[in-house]
């Protein structure tokens, strides 16, 4: 209810659209709990922006999916919570650039199967190559063809599930 009149209040003082309104009221909160000291309440930070979003979206009449045609691993800014449940069944994993393990994201991937990491300051260009071995907590950009070779040997001749070669 609070959250509500602060909206309604904000379109009549500021003479603006529920878009604009609501983004800006909600923004608030976001930037609360990313300065919070506590991981717990940082991470929920995205929970909050995916409601954003998907607000937003409903707001806008606007559907994002991500879709792939073969084995792809998605790199995101950030992903929340219901893009994930909007993932094709080619996502074999995630980079997030922002984001936690205690993420709901992280959860949802996790119980989809989908290999999900956080690695700040990542760099990758569409159709590069890309090597996440969550066993040594490595993310590989560009993998020579010997590292390559090595990790294709690990994932189909050892079973390792938390290994994704993507070529």
């Amino acid at each position: 209810r609070v959250f509500y009149s602060e909206v309604v209040d904000f379109i009549r003082d500021e003479h603006c659209n529920a878009e604009f309104a609501f983004q800006n009221c909600i923004d608030k909160y976001i930037n609360n709990l990313k300065v919070s000291k506590s991981i717990f309440l940082k991470d929920r930070t995205s929970d909050i922006l995916d409601i954003k979003t998907r607000v937003l979206d409903n707001l806008l009449d606007y559907e994002l999916e991500y879709r792939a045609k073969r084995s792809t691993i998605l790199v995101v800014n950030e992903l929340l919570p219901t893009r994930v449940l909007n993932l094709s069944s080619n996502i074999r994993g995630i980079i997030a650039l922002h984001g936690g393990k205690t993420s709901h994201s992280a959860i949802l991937c996790k119980s989809m199967g989908i290999t999900y990491v956080v690695c700040e300051d990542f760099l990758v260009n569409n159709n590069d190559s890309v090597i996440i071995d969550t066993k040594n907590r490595v993310v590989i950009a560009e993998p020579d063809d010997k590292t390559i070779l090595e990790y294709e040997y690990l994932y189909f001749d050892r079973d390792i599930d938390d290994t994704i070669v993507n070529k």
